[in-house]
């Protein structure tokens, strides 16, 4: 963060939350006042957070390998995985609503197009794939 001087400034610590199913680095995303962390066993777990509080409150699965990022778009969060798959989830109502098949290795990087309509997946098969 740039601080009003132009310096860089730094922010303090407010909680830590540690957290493990599955072993490895988790990847995070922040929601509608939800902490949504995914592991390396394919399980994304919710959490509401406030800065006095991190409360578990909802767990979801489909992924069957990594969680290798996530993007939001509106009240929607997209999940991507080494699994080759990405999966768009309603956040409010904790469901899957699709699933983006085709890649044959790992999904690294996704964006959403200026107008959110058009998807894009960059996989380790050497692909980029348009939705």
């Amino acid at each position: 963060m740039d601080s009003p001087s132009g310096g860089v400034s730094t922010l303090p610590l407010l909680s830590v939350l540690e957290v493990n199913p599955g072993g490895g680095l988790p990847n995070v995303a922040f929601l509608s006042y939800n902490l949504y962390v995914g592991f390396n066993n394919g399980s994304i777990r919710i959490f509401s957070y406030t800065p006095t509080n991190i409360q578990l409150i909802g767990t979801l699965q489909g992924h069957t390998d990594p969680i290798s990022g996530f993007l939001q778009n509106g009240k929607y969060l997209l999940s991507f995985s080494c699994d080759g798959t990405m999966r768009l989830w309603d956040a409010g109502k904790q469901e899957c609503l699709t699933t983006f098949s085709g890649h044959t290795r790992a999904i690294y990087a996704a964006a959403y197009s200026a107008d959110g309509k058009i998807l894009f997946s960059g996989s380790k098969d050497k692909t980029i794939r348009v939705w």
